[in-house]
């Protein structure tokens, strides 16, 4: 679908009077390079780590309970049909639903982080563009398959975007 826009756009461009009138200036840029190597989504990301580590050793205590609780009642140290052990069945679907919100949680922030990440990379390619009087810039994000297939590394300005963005 990229590839089409991108052959799509080179058409229409092709065909516009103010090609008579001028060169446009097309640039590159890797958002996925920006959104991975900027300060920002480093110190975004090492946030993001301490709190699914955190996370990570609430829910492995509370799992350590459980299983301690399931070695007893295993070893008949517990009755099955106790307050005990309906307390810990109790625990244990409790331990099931913070489980997902933990995991719905983290994906939901990852996800908020990466929609600012993405905005502030964004801004800061239309800001470059403007300044430097790009007429287009494309996406050339290897993962992505972007619209570029070729392009020199004279038009990539993504080293010229993570310098603007760590300032």
């Amino acid at each position: 679908m990229k590839v089409f826009i991108a052959v799509l756009l080179a058409v229409v461009f092709s065909y516009s009077p103010l090609c008579a009138y001028g060169e446009y200036r097309v640039a590159t840029v890797d958002m996925t390079r920006i959104l991975n190597e900027s300060k920002a989504a480093k110190a975004k990301r090492r946030e993001l780590d301490e709190l699914q580590r955190k996370a990570k050793s609430k829910l492995e205590k509370k799992k350590r309970e459980l299983k301690a609780f399931e070695d007893k009642l295993k070893k008949g140290l517990i009755k099955s049909d106790s307050e005990e052990a309906e307390r810990m069945r109790a625990e244990g679907r409790e331990f099931a639903r913070m489980l997902q919100d933990t995991e719905e949680d983290l994906k939901l922030k990852f996800l908020q982080t990466n929609k600012k990440l993405t905005k502030s990379a964004v801004e800061a390619v239309r800001k470059y563009a403007k300044q430097h009087n790009i007429d287009l810039v494309l996406d050339k994000s290897s993962n992505t398959r972007g619209p570029v297939l070729f392009g020199t590394s004279d038009a990539d300005i993504t080293d010229e975007i993570l310098k603007e963005l760590n300032r």
